[in-house]
């Protein structure tokens, strides 16, 4: 086929048709290339698959679902690129069948495919880009405060410390701690803003870890009865539990205000931006469609070894699952802020007795 296209350098349909019917003059080019060909779905499948992976501009190249940089993938470093990765893998692996992790009944992709580093999605947001932490923690005032005059004047931890005491979560089972407290930021009112919720509470339906969510609604114009009806309808759903059968402009302005407030004054965006907070980490404003693999990752992130030590101290002390759930995302937001040391270990040396 490229043979064809030598001097043109571009490969059409048409060419790919020619050289079929010439080297297979008995086949039915319909079947084969026609729109409900059987091949069709594999293309549908392989178009989605790299959709949902986030791998960025063609070509692209994996190795055991580990990517390749743009540089390993030119023709002349392809080949090494692979042979390095070969022996990389070779080493982990040959440890592994050492220490008695593989076996023979062992499926090796399924071993690899179990690792805690992989990932469902690649989102560059998400991985690289450096979070914003907020704290908290109540510096000088009590988190009970309702009224928005007071709020305005407060500094932005005590903002965010309200905003946390009085957020209201969905969860799957409310008896149960919620090891990750993610908050969406959008305006519900327009579409990019109920896509973004619609895909988070899909992550809700089928993750597998112990989350919770909460909604803050940054609205793209000042509040009125016509253009805050959808996000006055969640907000109700949201609150049904707690015998709210019906939310009128006041009470809404009331419990969101304050946080259209806490949007400009301390997430720094402006009206109608998205953005997302997990566990006190704050990634916004958000400028591409976040879909539910891209909350998974999220939540991959969060649920780190220190947020399962974190959830293990919390669950032994006596509170409810709401207080619990609100400690362990304080608790992990102050020490993931704190700077990274290296940590000193004490090294006692054997001695050998020398005759």
């Amino acid at each position: 086929m490229y043979q064809k296209v030598k001097g043109r350098h571009i490969l059409t349909v048409d060419d790919v048709r020619t050289v079929l019917q010439n080297k297979f003059p008995h086949a039915d080019i319909l079947d084969i290339l026609g729109t409900h060909s059987k091949y069709d779905s594999r293309r549908k499948e392989g178009a989605n698959f790299y959709k949902m992976t986030g791998l960025g501009p063609l070509p692209q190249a994996l190795y055991n679902g580990e990517h390749f940089g743009l540089k390993e993938i030119d023709t002349e470093e392809l080949k090494g690129a692979i042979l390095e990765k070969m022996m990389d893998a070779f080493i982990y692996l040959q440890r592994d069948v050492f220490m008695g992790k593989i076996t023979d009944e062992i499926n090796a992709i399924d071993f690899l495919m179990d690792k805690s580093n992989v990932v469902p999605r690649l989102n560059s947001l998400i991985l690289h880009t450096e979070p914003q932490y907020l704290n908290l923690l109540s510096s000088s005032v009590t988190a009970d405060i309702e009224d928005f005059s007071t709020f305005s004047f407060l500094d932005s931890q005590d903002k965010s410390a309200v905003v946390a005491k009085h957020m209201h979560y969905l969860t799957r089972d409310d008896a149960v701690i919620s090891a990750v407290t993610l908050w969406i930021v959008a305006d519900f009112d327009v579409p990019s803003g109920r896509k973004l919720l619609s895909h988070a509470l899909e992550h809700m339906v089928r993750n597998n870890f112990h989350s919770r969510l909460g909604i803050v609604y940054n609205p793209t114009s000042k509040i009125n009865e016509e253009n805050t009806a959808i996000s006055r309808g969640i907000l109700a759903k949201k609150l049904l539990k707690q015998f709210i059968l019906e939310i009128k402009l006041k009470t809404f302005l009331a419990t969101e205000m304050d946080k259209n407030l806490f949007c400009q004054e301390v997430l720094k965006l402006r009206p109608g931006e998205p953005g997302i907070v997990s566990n006190g980490r704050f990634l916004g404003p958000l400028n591409e469609e976040l879909h539910k693999e891209d909350f998974h990752l999220l939540e991959k992130i969060t649920f780190s070894d220190s947020v399962v030590k974190i959830a293990g101290i919390v669950e032994n002390m006596e509170m409810n699952s709401k207080h619990m759930s609100d400690l362990v995302m304080k608790i992990d937001v102050l020490t993931s802020s704190l700077p990274v040391r290296a940590s000193r270990s004490d090294v006692t040396l054997l001695k050998e007795n020398l005759r």
